[in-house]
């Protein structure tokens, strides 16, 4: 069945609000409102006309996260809020069932800070192992895992009288993909300049002085041009270009460097 223009059905005008909202939205937060739309709330309320929604149809949807936490019922509350406002706003509605709309479930709990000891301990358990760059920098910092896997060099001062770091990348994992690296963070608060403590900077000097390398072979070249500071193409077991990544490809791709090498042997 569908609505009308003037009278839509719940969920046509929920596939019409999230595709005006997408463009803005990050890829994460684009799969939470298509989950929140198809699987939590259309199943409820998508076949009832929107101008007939009531407060006890909201509550409904709700119902059916009750087993979850009251942060995954916000996210629930916080999508029908959304919705709910822009049918009024647009007059497809003349009222606000989600107004006292609110998320149950169980608090959240209460977090607390590890002691000394615990965190000499997770150093010691971490030392020389491939992760140990991570906790230091987790630890130290308080940076956010994807801000961590998103860190490079340029973006590390460890000389003069105040060290610190730049959050500027962070990595992303699309559903199905193996992650990729962005200077477009969550929030703008997000893009921060952290100082780093005398045990921090240590390690870090230490580490970079063993000059540690990532070896990544791989033919898809937007993943190089985000993730590598050099690059190197063989071709025929011969090195036939190699360099920094401004060096390689200047002001073009690396794609079309490596095309513009093939096209030299033809």
């Amino acid at each position: 069945a569908a609505g009308t223009p003037e009278d839509p059905f719940v969920y046509e005008y929920a596939a019409g609000w999230y595709s005006r909202r997408a463009p803005f939205l990050s890829a994460a937060s684009q799969q939470l409102y298509r989950d929140q739309i198809n699987k939590v709330i259309c199943p409820v309320i998508g076949g009832k006309p929107l101008r007939e929604i009531t407060s006890d149809d909201l509550a409904a949807v709700l119902a059916t996260r009750q087993h979850l936490s009251r942060s995954s019922q916000q996210k629930t509350v916080l999508i029908l809020k959304q919705i709910m406002d822009a049918a009024y706003e647009a007059g497809a509605v003349d009222r606000l069932p989600a107004r006292k709309l609110k998320p149950g479930g169980r608090p959240p709990q209460k977090r607390h800070a590890i002691t000394e000891k615990q965190q000499a301990d997770l150093i010691a358990a971490v030392r020389g192992l491939s992760v140990e760059p991570c906790v230091m920098l987790g630890l130290y910092t308080g940076m956010r895992r994807e801000e961590i896997c998103g860190l490079k060099w340029d973006a590390v001062e460890l000389s003069g009288k105040a060290p610190h770091l730049t959050v500027r990348r962070a990595c992303r994992w699309p559903k199905n993909t193996a992650g990729e690296i962005t200077e477009v963070l969550k929030t703008d608060a997000a893009a921060r300049v952290i100082p780093l403590p005398p045990q921090l900077v240590q390690f870090l000097q230490e580490l970079k002085e063993e000059g540690k390398t990532i070896l990544l072979s791989t033919h898809i070249f937007s993943l190089v041009e985000k993730l590598c500071d050099r690059v190197a193409i063989i071709k025929d077991g011969k090195l036939v270009i190699s360099g920094t990544m401004d060096e390689v490809k200047g002001d073009t791709s690396l794609e079309n460097v490596f095309l513009e090498l093939e096209a030299d042997d033809v």
